[in-house]
C-alpha cells in the first residue's frame, strides 16, 4: 500500500563535508616553503635577465691600434634595438672631435652618428649612445667607424670575433677591436 503524505515537503539537509585538508604540522609548511623558495628565486632571476639590456662583450685587449684618424669594425647585429657601442681606449685623453658613424657595409649613408657620451673610468671604456636601431637590422652585418681630426688609438683584441673584422682608414686588418654592443 502506498500512502501519500500531504503538506509541505521537507528538504533534507546536505551531507556534512570535512574541511579541505591542509598541512597541519610545521614540517609540512616548512617543506612547502622550501619547495616554493627556489621556484620564486628562479622566476625572479629569469625576470631580471629578460628585462636587462643585452650586451656583446669582447675579451681583453691585446694592445693598441696604430694612431690613426679613422678606425672601425665590421660586426653582426645579433639582436633588435642596437643602442650603444663602446670601445676601449689605451691610457690616453679623450680624442678631440671624435665621432662614431654606424653604417651598413659598403655604404656611405650613416644609420646613426654619435659623439662620445661618457668615458667610463672603469678600464677606459668610451661609450657612444644613439637612438635604438629598428628591428629589421637584427641579424644584419653593420659597421662602426670612429673618426677624429687628429690621430688616436683604441685597443684591439686580436682574432676573436668570427663575425667581423677591424679596419684602419678603410683598409681591412687581421683582428678585431675591443668593443661592446648594447641592445635595448
Amino acid at each position: 500500500m502506498i500512502s501519500k503524505v500531504s503538506g509541505p515537503s521537507t528538504a533534507s539537509a546536505p551531507p556534512q563535508t570535512a574541511p579541505a585538508s591542509a598541512p597541519t604540522s610545521r614540517i609540512g609548511w616548512l617543506a612547502a616553503g622550501l619547495i616554493l623558495l627556489p621556484v620564486l628565486a628562479l622566476g625572479l632571476a629569469l625576470f631580471i635577465f629578460l628585462n636587462s639590456p643585452i650586451r656583446l662583450v669582447q675579451p681583453e685587449a691585446s694592445g693598441p691600434t696604430p694612431a690613426l684618424r679613422a678606425i672601425g669594425q665590421n660586426f653582426l647585429s645579433e639582436h633588435k634595438g642596437l643602442k650603444a657601442v663602446k670601445v676601449r681606449l689605451p691610457d690616453q685623453d679623450l680624442p678631440e672631435n671624435l665621432r662614431l658613424h654606424l653604417r651598413e657595409p659598403n655604404s656611405t649613408l650613416d644609420l646613426r652618428t654619435a659623439s662620445p657620451a661618457t668615458l667610463e673610468s672603469r678600464e677606459n671604456w668610451l661609450r657612444f649612445d644613439f637612438a635604438p636601431l629598428e628591428a629589421n637590422y637584427q641579424s644584419r652585418p653593420l659597421v662602426f667607424e670612429l673618426e677624429a681630426a687628429k690621430p688616436f688609438q683604441v685597443l684591439a683584441a686580436g682574432e676573436v670575433y668570427r663575425e667581423g673584422q677591424s679596419f684602419y682608414e678603410g683598409a681591412a686588418q687581421s683582428g678585431d677591436l675591443t668593443f661592446e654592443l648594447e641592445y635595448a
